[in-house]
């Protein structure tokens, strides 16, 4: 195993061309709101499937023995990493938050986005960084990209082609759109913010620019704060990205948020499952084994430091209930390199 080299000593910076900077000099480009309003209006029915399909979602959350936002935090930024030039799984983000894996140059720069993007999607940091639209300021501390000393691990941000100055520019104009979006529904007001961030040269021309846009889109507030009073985020994939007119790109957006719920609602059904077969092992003289399980539930992948300091288990204990459900085949190892053997849950159904 080779240690995790220092941030310092390569560059994590996504480079943009003259070009990139070139294009965020354009003239604005604004979208009529009068046009998203007509294309909600014709897409309500649409609509209505993606929001019912959230609701579902943010019941089952709340309902489900766990604590999903990590989990499923996880999930959804694996799939907007295939906008990055290393597509990043699960495991990995997972060992690369808890500074676990090595990497090569290359794949550091989409390990550490994506590690950024599953802090925010989680909010994984009591007190950290809070998205209001109203406030460009937060909207450049929820970015990270105003310094090179940046938190996290992620010093790319502080260097993406251009100082805190311009970006909070750039920021400004793309709240001053999102003045005019109140009147639109959340799901619809979303695929707004997602479209102004990239008209006001926010996402630029390179993947990472529009992997961060969807991110800042999925961590968009409703108007009282949340989308829904458990989903503190609202569920994307690449495909909610599409160009052409208003309503094709309101027609994929809301198609890809509903589609996005359903496939999160599946994995969460998984783990319950899983659960319920784990639960089957539980006999009154392994009845700590209970604890182990709901560790899965809250953090997967996980180690056996981690079921220790999330149970209360002595790590001999600890690693004889790991053994019992690797045995029984409800867990596994990835086979990533890392200090500590790392343990995934194992589905009948894979997500």
């Amino acid at each position: 195993m080779v240690s995790s080299v220092p941030d310092d000593d390569f560059n994590l910076a996504w480079q943009g061309s003259q070009e990139l900077q070139d294009s965020e000099d354009a003239p604005l480009f604004v979208d009529d709101i009068g046009d998203w309003h007509d294309a909600e209006g014709r897409l309500a029915s649409d609509m209505q499937v993606a929001a019912l399909r959230i609701g579902h979602l943010d019941m089952l959350m709340g309902l489900s023995p766990g604590q999903w936002n990590d989990c499923v935090a996880m999930h959804v930024v694996s799939r907007l990493s295939r906008l990055l030039d290393h597509p990043t799984s699960t495991t990995e983000i997972a060992l690369w938050r808890e500074m676990y894996v090595s990497a090569t140059d290359e794949k550091a720069r989409s390990l550490a986005w994506s590690g950024w993007a599953a802090n925010r999607i989680a909010w994984r940091k009591p007190g950290g960084a809070t998205l209001d639209p109203s406030h460009p300021e937060t909207l450049v501390a929820f970015l990270d990209r105003h310094s090179p000393e940046a938190g996290e691990g992620n010093r790319c941000l502080g260097r993406f082609g251009r100082s805190s100055r311009g970006v909070l520019d750039h920021v400004r104009e793309w709240s001053t759109l999102m003045e005019h979006a109140s009147i639109l529904s959340p799901i619809a007001r979303a695929g707004f913010a997602l479209h102004g961030w990239r008209s006001c040269g926010l996402a630029g021309r390179h993947p990472a620019g529009l992997f961060e846009a969807l991110v800042v889109t999925s961590c968009l507030p409703s108007a009282n704060g949340r989308l829904c009073e458990g989903l503190s985020f609202l569920p994307l994939s690449p495909g909610a990205v599409v160009d052409g007119s208003v309503h094709r790109r309101l027609e994929a957006f809301v198609h890809d948020v509903g589609q996005a719920a359903l496939n999160l609602r599946r994995h969460i059904e998984n783990a319950i499952a899983w659960r319920e077969r784990a639960m089957q092992l539980v006999t009154p003289k392994r009845a700590r084994l209970a604890d182990a399980i709901q560790v899965f539930l809250d953090h997967d992948p996980v180690s056996a430091a981690l079921v220790m300091k999330c149970s209360g288990l002595s790590r001999v204990n600890a690693l004889r209930h790991l053994r019992r459900l690797e045995e029984a085949g409800l867990i596994r190892t990835p086979g990533h390199p890392t200090h500590e053997r790392l343990y995934t849950i194992t589905h009948s159904a894979q997500f």
